[in-house]
C-alpha cells in the first residue's frame, strides 16, 4: 500500500500508524515537522523536502491532504481526480473521498472518532478526554475480559449459561478491584465470579 502526503504536523501519528502497518510512505512538504526527523530511519518512509509537483500521486493508493494552505489541499485532491487516487483532506469533507478518525487505544478496545464538518481540533478535543476518561487500567481490564470469556468457553458448555457468566464478570467490580489493587488482582476476582458457576456446570 502506498500513501503519499502533502505534510502537517497534526498527522505525524497517523504516520506512525501507517508505518506501523508496513504501508508505503512518503510524505511531501517543503518543511516537514520536526518530529518527522525521529522517523527518518524507517525503511517505508521517505520524506521529500519540496512543493507537491504534479504526478507526484501517480503510483499512490491513498492522499492525505492536511496542509496549512488551502490551495495546497486543493491541488492535492485535483491531483487525486487525476491519477484515481483517493484522497482525505483535512477538514473539507466536500472535497475528501475517505476520512481519517481520531482513535483511542486501550487493549482490545478501538474507538474511532470523526466530528463530521467540525474542525479536526474537536475530534482531538473528544479523543483525549476519552483517552483520560478510559484510563490504562481499560487495557489491563479487556486483557481480563479476553481470558474470562476463554475460560467460560473451555469449562461451559451450554451457550446461554456462557452468556450469563460473561455478562457477570463484564458488570462486575472487576475493573475497580484493577483500579484499586492493580492487574495483578484480576484473575482473583474472576476466580471469585465464575468458580462456583464453572463447577456446577461440570458437576
Amino acid at each position: 500500500m502506498s500513501s503519499w502526503w502533502s505534510a502537517a504536523a497534526t498527522w505525524l501519528r497517523t504516520t506512525q500508524a501507517l508505518l506501523a502497518c508496513d504501508a508505503e510512505v512518503h510524505v511531501i512538504s517543503p518543511r516537514p515537522c520536526a518530529g518527522f526527523a525521529r522517523l527518518r530511519g524507517a525503511p517505508n518512509l521517505t520524506i521529500i523536502s519540496r512543493p507537491l509537483e504534479g504526478g507526484d500521486l501517480e503510483d499512490a493508493l491513498l492522499a492525505l491532504a492536511v496542509d496549512d494552505d488551502p490551495a495546497v489541499n486543493l491541488q492535492t485532491a485535483r491531483q487525486g481526480l487525476e491519477w484515481n487516487v483517493l484522497v482525505s483532506v483535512a477538514d473539507e469533507l466536500t472535497l475528501s473521498d475517505f476520512v481519517v478518525p481520531s482513535f483511542v487505544h486501550r487493549g482490545g478496545l478501538t474507538l474511532a472518532l470523526h466530528t463530521s464538518s467540525l474542525d479536526s481540533a474537536l475530534a482531538r478535543r473528544v479523543s483525549e478526554d476519552l483517552g483520560q476518561a478510559l484510563g490504562p487500567e481499560y487495557g489491563d481490564f479487556i486483557a481480563a475480559l479476553e481470558r474470562a470469556r476463554e475460560r467460560i468457553r473451555r469449562e461451559v458448555a451450554d451457550p446461554d449459561l456462557r452468556r450469563t457468566l460473561f455478562d457477570r464478570v463484564v458488570w462486575s467490580d472487576l475493573l475497580d478491584v484493577i483500579r484499586r489493587d492493580g492487574p495483578a488482582a484480576a484473575d482473583a476476582r474472576v476466580d471469585a465470579l465464575l468458580g462456583n458457576a464453572a463447577a456446577r456446570q461440570r458437576g
